[in-house]
């Protein structure tokens, strides 16, 4: 399956900050890959050649741009039957989400979930339980929100066997 990520730069300390919360709450996930916005979900209907191509088009039209979370909502994830913890955009939701519009052109038309409105975030923890997702959300003040950074490139990435794999950094528009 292949995804386009957006990687927040940040400053050191909200990056070990973000770190250290993710490898308490959802350690799997903090391992395989950092913090980050996801723009495309899973795509088989394109090969990664196609994709890296589509999406540096849509990079090459977009410059780079401030992002900011500032809030945290818990999502119950029918999908996996578990809980998830979000921390939601506020500066940057317009881009992503136009950056979102334009990834799920062409080949990727079909594969855009209807169903589900696309809102930027970052997931942070996920958990089986509400009781457990619950501690997380506890906790979402050590991170000091709001936080905000800077997008300025999208990764075309794949799952693999052994993680995720980088196929493409494409810069954002200077």
């Amino acid at each position: 399956m292949l995804y386009v990520l957006s990687f927040p730069t940040w400053a050191v300390d909200v990056g070990e900050r973000i770190y250290a919360f993710r490898r308490a709450y959802e350690p799997a996930r903090a391992a395989i890959v950092p913090a980050h916005v996801t723009l495309v979900f899973g795509a088989r209907a394109i090969n990664q050649d196609e994709l890296a191509v589509h999406a540096a088009e849509v990079a090459r039209r977009t410059p780079p741009f401030r992002v900011s979370f500032s809030a945290a909502e818990v999502y119950e994830d029918r999908i996996s039957c578990g809980y998830k913890l979000f921390l939601m955009t506020d500066d940057g939701t317009h881009t992503l989400t136009t950056l979102h519009q334009a990834l799920y052109v062409g080949r990727l038309r079909s594969e855009l979930r209807t169903d589900i409105c696309y809102r930027p975030h970052m997931t942070i923890a996920a958990a089986d339980s509400f009781e457990d997702i619950k501690i997380a959300l506890a906790n979402v003040p050590s991170l000091g929100l709001p936080l905000s950074g800077t997008i300025e490139s999208l990764r075309v990435c794949a799952m693999r066997q052994h993680g995720l794999e980088t196929i493409a950094t494409l810069a954002l528009a200077a």
